[in-house]
């Protein structure tokens, strides 16, 4: 009995470690195609909330949020941005579709000096179109340079 038991523990583990693999490797793709200026309208819901501090931000639609997107990524450009990259994923929910994940990102320049240091938390579905953003929320790391 002792190691049925175990073994049910070991998969559902299994099981929600790939789970959270497929999750960061949507994010990853994501931010690769920010970084890339492709067009990432694909990665969200219709109507996606984007929360600045106490600002809220609602684009009406994908591409809407696209738009956003390709602004945030040309106010980036002005400052030699490069690339970002994903150092720690934490996920701080899981409930039936919807996962909250806050990354730790690097943003490099062009010459591949550190620009800076983000945290990002994402809400994200998991429905009949598979992954999409339903929302984004952008913060300074704390003083030991983490996300909290």
């Amino acid at each position: 009995m002792k190691i049925i038991i175990i073994t049910i523990v070991v998969l559902i583990s299994s099981a929600a470690q790939a789970e959270t693999d497929d999750l960061d490797s949507f994010l990853a793709d994501y931010l690769n195609a920010f970084g890339l200026a492709q067009d990432v309208s694909k990665y969200f819901v219709s109507s996606p909330q984007f929360i600045f501090g106490d600002h809220l931000l609602i684009p009406a639609s994908r591409k809407e949020a696209g738009e956003v997107l390709k602004d945030i990524l040309t106010r980036l450009k002005q400052s030699e941005y490069a690339e970002t990259k994903i150092m720690e994923s934490t996920l701080r929910a899981k409930l039936d579709s919807y996962s909250l994940v806050s990354l730790l990102l690097h943003r490099y320049k062009t010459n591949g000096e550190l620009l800076d240091k983000v945290c990002s938390s994402y809400g994200v579905l998991n429905g009949e179109r598979g992954y999409e953003i339903i929302s984004w929320q952008p913060s300074n790391v704390n003083a030991e340079g983490r996300c909290e």
